[in-house]
């Protein structure tokens, strides 16, 4: 599961005595020597942050100002010698890839004019390394960006997520999504949870037990009890599809329709196929049905195509009210009070 935090967080991270840098320090001692890191070394910086072999020269004020972790782990009695350009270093457990992140968050670049400069389409590591470090270090700007961007996406209105493209956001792999569970399990926000776990559903099984790849190459997985979930999901999310289908498909009686014989032998095609009525998501497979209808364009009329539409959102917006039931959950407020009508 995500990296969860606890109340020693300023703990794991080392103050060590000043010196001219963790570079140095570190061949003094005879470890491994970090690199500098290319965006994030400031000449006149006040603290070192080694994360593995990535050393960042940066202010401390800044990440006091931002996170009380931090600023109580500054407040430790330091030592008094002469710093001239020397600087405490504090090594990071996390990975370097991450720390950038959140360093360019903390750290803008000329020409940027918010905290958050690239927020248009955020990349699943930004927005995860947000979530994790930010929850970490008690960075609240940096996880309310996070759980912002993933409620607004993995939300718990029906009518958003039905314009969904791919049911990801964009650049964003379906894959990643066992870390969007994980991330909503951190922020304690469990309204992304029913959507976001779905979409893990219709992960091949290997990868779903396998899990994702983080930006640093270690594994993230999902936690037991959410696995379960998923596989009894899958299920579940099943046999929802294929009654929502049925009903769907259900013989036609549109007034007005004046192709009746052709429209009832489009339904018949729709009954005989298997990969719609056995689809593996009740929401993921309205497209493929409207797909198969786009390309047999003539084997309906307007009229019975806009019923067949209509009943797709009738059965789903059903569905939509039970979806965390089907995924083994308990959602206080899941729907408006409007779609409950």
């Amino acid at each position: 599961m995500a990296d969860h935090v606890t109340q020693s967080a300023k703990k794991r991270a080392r103050l060590d005595e000043p010196g001219d840098s963790a570079e140095q320090q570190a061949a003094g001692a005879g470890e491994r020597v970090a690199r500098k890191d290319p965006d994030f070394w400031f000449d006149d910086g006040t603290v070192a942050l080694v994360a593995r072999d990535v050393e960042f020269r940066v202010y401390k004020g800044i990440l006091a100002e931002h996170s009380p972790v931090f600023a109580d782990m500054f407040s430790l009695p330091q030592s008094s010698a002469e710093c001239g350009t020397r600087v405490p270093v504090v090594h990071l457990t996390d990975s370097p890839e991450d720390v950038r992140h959140v360093m360019r968050a903390l750290y803008p670049k000329k020409g940027t004019i918010s905290m958050f400069h690239d927020t248009d389409k955020p990349s699943y590591y930004m927005i995860s390394a947000y979530a994790r470090l930010g929850h970490k270090y008690q960075i609240d700007d940096l996880m309310q960006k996070a759980s912002g961007f993933l409620k607004a996406f993995y939300t718990n209105d029906y009518d958003t997520w039905y314009r969904s493209e791919d049911f990801q956001p964009s650049g964003w792999s379906r894959i990643q999504t066992i870390g969007v569970v994980n991330m909503a399990r951190l922020l304690d926000c469990p309204t992304i949870l029913p959507t976001a776990l779905s979409t893990c559903c219709t992960l091949p099984a290997k990868m779903l037990l396998d899990g994702m790849q983080r930006e640093d190459g270690t594994i993230e997985q999902l936690d037991y009890e959410d696995l379960a979930r998923c596989i009894d999901g899958m299920r579940s999310l099943t046999q929802a599809t294929t009654r929502n289908y049925l009903r769907v498909i259900a013989p036609l009686e549109t007034p007005g329709c004046r192709t009746r014989a052709a429209c009832e032998i489009g339904i018949r095609k729709l009954l005989h196929n298997a990969e719609l009525v056995a689809g593996k998501h009740p929401f993921f497979e309205c497209g493929g049905l409207a797909v198969w209808m786009t390309a047999e364009e003539e084997t309906f009329c307007q009229l019975c195509e806009k019923e067949l539409e209509r009943r797709v959102r009738d059965e789903q917006r059903i569905t939509w009210r039970r979806f965390p039931e089907l995924m083994s959950l308990t959602i206080e407020g899941w729907v408006t009070e409007e779609e409950q009508g």
